[in-house]
């Protein structure tokens, strides 16, 4: 098993999750369990841990925000920072937010064993998705320790689970886990904790038209929340958020489901099965039969044996 770093070494690599030892900027470990430093993943930094570790007194501090989820075990420790002394018990489950500039504290490990999951909120990243630092500006966020948060807990157990599988989803969809990211954490751990009020803006008929004709011209190649924004002419966050109003979905599902409409078309044409993944941009055969079970509740060879059933019939 990995364990945390306590080194005081030189700078790590830009692609590791990295914090503040002794005013060095230091690698969270050098051994991760999963990163996706290694994969196409195209959203935050994010690596997964497995902690077997006693220590007392390390110091630590967090050059940029990080937020993590243990998902095994359980965490016991103390934190001496300058507002004093604190105790915290997490069983898994529990979510810690650490903002960009959270200063040297001192953290004493109870024995411990357990998993992490750690996403570190890369500020030029953040500025791109939200339009304005955010949640990766200095002191940006309240920290927290342990605490229960099931949107966290999810958006984070998803972009491990798609880096684990070697993101066959694509680009959108890790944007899009990392845009979600990014904004609830800005409005749920704002120090201000003020949400403007945001009104139901549509996109006009003219944008729906130049989205779906762009769409339905690439639904084989690399569609990314980046350039649907730009087709429109907005900053991938407010893209998303009128998106979702417009169409009633995220970006990635509406594609998704366009492509499945569109592989029920050539399964009825007689199409194989690799053929259709090949063509609509699924990373494999697999992925392509995973999604359209969930999207039409059925396999695709089932569907298309029923079609021909029923055309013969």
């Amino acid at each position: 098993m990995s364990q945390v770093s306590e080194s005081c070494g030189a700078q790590a690599p830009r692609e590791q999750i990295t914090g503040v030892v002794a005013g060095q900027i230091v690698a969270v470990t050098d051994a991760p369990l999963l990163t996706s430093a290694a994969t196409s993943w195209s959203g935050f930094l994010l690596e997964t841990y497995s902690v077997d570790v006693v220590r007392q007194d390390v110091t630590w501090g967090w050059n940029n925000a990080h937020v993590c989820l243990l998902t095994r075990g359980s965490i016991n420790f103390r934190v001496q920072a300058a507002g004093g002394q604190q105790e915290f018990q997490s069983p898994a489950g529990g979510v810690f937010v650490f903002p960009r500039g959270y200063g040297e504290a001192r953290f004493s490990y109870a024995p411990s064993d357990f998993h992490l999951i750690c996403v570190e909120l890369d500020p030029s990243r953040t500025a791109e998705y939200l339009g304005s630092a955010g949640p990766a500006a200095d002191c940006a966020m309240i920290p927290q320790f342990g605490l229960e948060d099931p949107q966290v807990s999810a958006l984070l157990k998803s972009m491990a689970a798609e880096v684990n599988e070697g993101c066959p989803s694509g680009k959108l969809y890790s944007q899009s886990l990392s845009l979600s990211l990014a904004a609830y954490l800005q409005g749920r751990f704002s120090p201000k904790r003020c949400k403007l009020k945001q009104g139901q803006r549509r996109f006009s008929r003219a944008q729906i038209d130049r989205l779906e004709e762009y769409v339905r011209a690439n639904l084989g190649g690399e569609l990314s929340l980046d350039n649907l924004a730009h087709l429109v002419e907005m900053s991938p966050r407010q893209f998303f958020r009128i998106f979702s109003t417009t169409f009633g979905s995220t970006p990635h599902r509406y594609i998704m489901m366009a492509r499945v409409t569109h592989a029920k078309a050539l399964l009825r044409a007689g199409h194989l099965l690799t053929e259709i993944a090949a063509s609509l941009g699924f990373a494999s055969q697999s992925h392509f039969t995973n999604v359209f079970r969930k999207m039409a509740g059925i396999s695709p060879g089932r569907f298309r044996q029923d079609n021909r059933t029923k055309s013969v019939g």
